[in-house]
């Protein structure tokens, strides 16, 4: 800090970085996405200033550090530099300084040396030739060509210098990966390149430099554009700065022509894949751990719609995970708006080991840019573990159009950690009806003790609400009156030995804002009791609220995390929730005579929450005096066309019918859409849509 006229001020330390003149940098200063051995990055609040409009300091760069510039620190730093023209570089002025300063006083300094320039070449850009190129993560030997445009010819012998975005590999001796593409059956309206006369990566040099590679050429390079084709090694995603680059330089390492941006492609991999796990709970002796995943990806790649092959989407897992022959939960779609669900006749298989394959119906592609998703089950391992992003623990997706023709891959997705399960969870609820408040049972036994102050949480599924008190207690009368409810008035006995209750140092609370419920060990740290493995413990949480309907199959789960004495200090599993009744929504019933005893027609409307497959049916109860069936005649109400006097009217004294009565005339009432999706439209649109992208029916 000094004084001011304003007061005390901060003074921040400053590292000025002065650049060989006719240089310029631009601020802000960018991400440093290399980041060099041992280095650190600037820290986020460093400050960057440039007088740009004076000509004698547009050269130098401050940086000002409010936190200060620790020392014996390496620091790493990426800004845009301007550089100067060719015809103004000074060679004895070409140097970078750097120095630190504090209030414009020099503290330490360092000069680097600078770099040589080239004029710039003309046109210079890579050349897609989809019968050469293949752009499969790592895969070997993958040729790319690119058009080179001189400005003016060169006379001498000279090097070719390709630099590859970081990630690709030339060979350590490349002679045979380069060839020209041009000639008689090559590449048309292009000049001759010079003759080839050794290529070598400079890995000789530094095995970091693996993606250079030095080109000897021997004669004249002439005006105009020309083309070159290399073989490298991909990498195993796309580069995040997807630059390649060329100079020619003569053999005593002079640049003389030069483009440094030349923008590359990217490599074929599936792109940001998630899978989330509905339980990570291991499996033990005789049973298993059945876990629901879902996937979402996207494709780099379009596979177009064939009528030959059908496309496929491959998962495999790490060893130790298990796909059974029978794809169990199973789902093409995760009913969120932000995924595309996959089509509804797409095949699923597994290997039982850990591949799934999942084939589409011919003639249906799999879009690139979009976002796809599926739910499928996993039997996870008997092991435990929470190194999750190491090769071995990797997860790997790929898309082929047949048993060998690979396009996206991706093999290095983290695995979610494998803990512990909890020994026994079990959940019940004295009422199944959708949207209805009700009080839940948990039963449940950990394999390992609960020590002071650790918890147990207990997360609900999809649509479930966890309500307890107002004081976020979870009930506020005697445990066994609502355990003789569970138990006598609604049978629902467990069924399980060595049921008892919590101890009372165990706190049960509901946590609204998560939706959790929590038991935590409120004994000290110091000589508490722990919560031991071994009994059943039982409780009950009051004023929860089902889903409106059941979760999709695999998510409907009660999932359980306890902190207890196990390695790595958590156990965790899941226990079946149950079926949800729906109620049905906007209901009415309407009457179209409401005088007492007499005839009348009834106008139900009704709001379903799920869908009623095929087969299924609606059913309506009245109250016992309601009678619904054809008009009951008697000698005493039959109308006669020969009597003037109509008949008494009224079925309230009339003998009903017994049994079922067929025909009680349903009718369409005023404004009537048709609800029903009949099989037969259906199959027939499916057919019509099939013809309509060109598969042809037989």
């Amino acid at each position: 800090t000094k004084v001011t006229p304003a007061g005390v001020v901060n003074v921040s330390a400053e590292l000025l970085v002065i650049a060989p003149p006719g240089f310029t940098f631009i601020c802000p200063l960018t991400r440093t996405v290399y980041m060099p051995e041992f280095a650190v990055p600037v820290p986020s609040n460093v400050i960057c200033e440039i007088d740009h409009n004076n000509e004698a300091l547009r050269n130098q760069l401050s940086l000002f550090f409010p936190d200060g510039i620790r020392a014996k620190t390496r620091y790493a730093l990426t800004i845009d530099l301007v550089n100067a023209k060719l015809s103004e570089l000074n060679l004895a002025r070409n140097t970078f300084r750097l120095v630190t300063r504090l209030d414009a006083v020099e503290i330490e300094d360092a000069v680097v040396p600078g770099f040589l320039l080239a004029k710039r070449m003309d046109n210079t850009r890579f050349w897609s030739l989809p019968l050469r190129q293949n752009f499969f993560p790592e895969l070997q030997k993958n040729e790319v060509t690119f058009y080179i445009g001189t400005t003016e010819p060169i006379a001498v012998d000279t090097i070719l210098e390709v630099k590859a975005p970081r990630g690709f590999v030339f060979a350590d001796v490349c002679t045979e990966d380069v060839s020209y593409p041009g000639g008689p059956l090559g590449l048309p309206g292009v000049i001759d390149l010079p003759n080839i006369i050794l290529c070598q990566s400079l890995a000789y040099e530094d095995v970091l430099k693996n993606y250079t590679a030095h080109i000897l050429l021997s004669g004249p390079w002439l005006l105009g554009t020309t083309a070159i084709s290399v073989k490298v090694t991909n990498p195993m995603r796309t580069p995040e700065i997807n630059f390649w680059g060329f100079t020619i330089m003569t053999r005593d390492h002079v640049p003389l022509q030069s483009e440094a941006r030349v923008y590359g492609f990217e490599i074929a991999v599936v792109i940001d894949p998630h899978i989330v796990p509905a339980i990570i709970g291991n499996g033990v002796s005789r049973e298993a751990a059945i876990n629901t995943l879902e996937v979402s990806f996207e494709l780099t790649t379009l596979m177009p719609r064939r009528g030959d092959r059908r496309n496929q989407i491959v998962l495999t897992g790490p060893e130790g995970f298990r796909f059974p022959p029978v794809c169990r939960f199973f789902s093409h779609t995760t009913d969120k708006p932000e995924h595309t669900a996959l089509h509804e006749d797409t095949q699923c298989a597994g290997n039982n080991r850990s591949e799934l394959v999942l084939t589409l119906p011919l003639f249906r592609p799999l879009e690139n840019k979009t976002r796809y998703a599926f739910r499928i089950s996993v039997i996870n391992p008997d092991e435990t573990f929470t190194e999750v992003d190491v090769p071995e623990r990797w997860w790997k997706i790929q898309t082929r159009s047949s048993t060998i023709d690979y396009v996206d891959s991706t093999r290095d997705i983290p695995s979610f950690p494998v803990v512990h399960r909890v020994s026994f969870i079990q959940v019940d609820t004295l009422s199944a009806v959708g949207l209805n408040s009700t009080t839940y049972r948990f039963l449940f036994r950990t394999a390992a003790p609960l020590p002071p102050k650790n918890v147990i949480t207990i997360s609900p599924p999809p649509g479930f609400k966890f309500g307890g008190l107002t004081n976020q207690q979870c009930i506020d009368v005697d445990p066994m009156i609502i355990k003789r409810q569970f138990d006598n008035d609604f049978g629902l006995k467990a069924l399980i030995a060595g049921v008892t209750r919590l101890p009372e140092w165990m706190v049960c609370r509901v946590d609204r804002v998560r939706n959790v419920v929590t038991l935590t060990n409120e004994e000290p740290l110091l000589g508490g009791r722990p919560l031991i493995n071994g009994p059943v413990f039982e409780f009950f949480v009051m004023n929860s609220t089902n889903a409106e309907a059941t979760p999709a199959p695999g998510l409907n789960l009660f999932t359980v995390e306890a902190q207890t004495l196990v390695d790595y200090g958590m156990e965790m599993f899941a226990g079946e929730g149950w079926t949800i009744y729906p109620e049905l929504l906007l209901t009415q019933v309407d009457t179209s005579n409401p005088g007492f005893g007499l005839y009348t027609n009834f106008t139900f409307t009704l709001q379903t929450v799920t869908r009623v497959p095929g087969g299924g049916s609606i059913r309506i109860e009245s109250p016992e005096d309601f009678y619904f069936g054809p008009l009951i005649e008697t000698d005493e109400n039959r109308y006669d066309p020969l009597v003037s006097a109509p008949p008494p009217q009224g079925a309230m004294l009339d003998p009903r019918p017994v049994g079922s009565i067929e025909g009680c005339g349903v009718l369409r009432p005023p404004g009537w859409i048709c609800p029903f999706e009949l099989t037969p439209c259906e199959e027939l649109a499916k057919l019509e849509e099939l013809q309509s992208i060109g598969y042809t029916l037989t």
